[in-house]
Formats: C-alpha cells, sequence, structure tokens
C-alpha cells in the first residue's frame, strides 16, 4: 500500500515519523527530501579498503560544503545527507528514489529502503 499525502502529514503530525519535516515538501503521495548544504566525497586511497565496521566506512568521506554548488566529475559518487530522519514504525517501511528531474540532468540517485523500527 502506498500513503497519499495526507495520511504522510497525519503520520507527521500524530507520531513524528518525519523528523525536521517540511509540510510543503509532502507530495500527493510522497515526500521530498531536503539536502543539507553538505556532501561526502570519497577519499583516494592507495591501499584496498576493508569494510570492518561502520566507522571505518565513515571514515572513508570526506565532507565539503556545497553552498556555491560542487562541479561532479565524470564517475564520481558523492552522499549528499538530507534534513530529515524517519521514524518508521512497525507497520510501516518506506523507499527512498529520486526525481525523475535529476535523472534528466544525468545524476543517478541509489534507492534505498527504510525499515520499520522494531
Amino acid at each position: 500500500m502506498v500513503l497519499n499525502g495526507n495520511s504522510i502529514s497525519k503520520l507527521i503530525k500524530n507520531i513524528n515519523l518525519i523528523e525536521n519535516a517540511n509540510f510543503e515538501n509532502v507530495r500527493s503521495a510522497s515526500y521530498d527530501v531536503t539536502s543539507t548544504n553538505k556532501l561526502l566525497v570519497i577519499k583516494t586511497f592507495d591501499n584496498p579498503i576493508t569494510f570492518i565496521d561502520a566507522k571505518t566506512i565513515d571514515n572513508l568521506y570526506e565532507e565539503k560544503t556545497i553552498e556555491n554548488g560542487y562541479n561532479l566529475k565524470p564517475k564520481e559518487s558523492v552522499l549528499i545527507p538530507i534534513k530529515e530522519f524517519f521514524n518508521m514504525p512497525n507497520n510501516l517501511s518506506a523507499h527512498f528514489r529520486g526525481r525523475t528531474s535529476f535523472n534528466r540532468l544525468g545524476l543517478i540517485l541509489a534507492t534505498q529502503h527504510i525499515n520499520p523500527r522494531l
């Protein structure tokens, strides 16, 4: 089942579904997240990357400010933190997808699944 915008708004109000939510970002059946003014760029490494724990993975990135824009290089991937935090109740899950307007610009966003809290 897909929730409509009215249901999303009610859940934001009643159970704080989305912390830092902007009600202008609620659409007919979705919510448009808001990016911060920073992005994370993967650092250059000479040694192989090992995925031991979350802290090791977090240290692979360098934070940059994008207040004046950012020149994305060919084949470069970046992470863009969002302002919102999702509090999924046990009976809901969600999918994070990019907007088609980004695709038309040549930006491909990785889809993500937001699990319910247990």
